[in-house]
């Protein structure tokens, strides 16, 4: 576990020095974006895939926290950053993804 955990923890350490520019800055974008839909078709979540193949990693952010979730075979590891700046950057970037996406009733 303790790659994992380096990864995890180094991701957390470079949002908090840098933000959302500090994910997007080695490949141009996430490997993948999801965003979770409220009921009234808000996205009140939003995800980001920054690393892949081993470990894969998600940032997650409901706009207020942001959580980094590590998978790698049967191990996980998460942290959290309680910076709503960040937060919110992050959501704001996923919402900006699905801008013109149309979801079928």
């Amino acid at each position: 576990m303790g790659h994992l955990m380096d990864v995890v923890k180094g991701i957390r350490e470079d949002l908090e020095k840098e933000g959302l520019k500090s994910l997007l800055e080695p490949y141009g974008e996430p490997f993948d974006v999801r965003a979770t839909i409220s009921s009234m078709g808000h996205i009140c979540e939003g995800q980001l895939l920054v690393a892949f193949g081993g470990p894969n990693v998600w940032v997650i952010s409901d706009g207020k926290t942001v959580r980094i979730e590590g998978y790698w075979w049967n191990d996980s590891y998460t942290e959290t950053l309680e910076d709503e700046k960040v937060a919110k950057e992050i959501l704001e970037y996923v919402k900006d993804v699905f801008k013109d996406v149309v979801i079928d009733p």
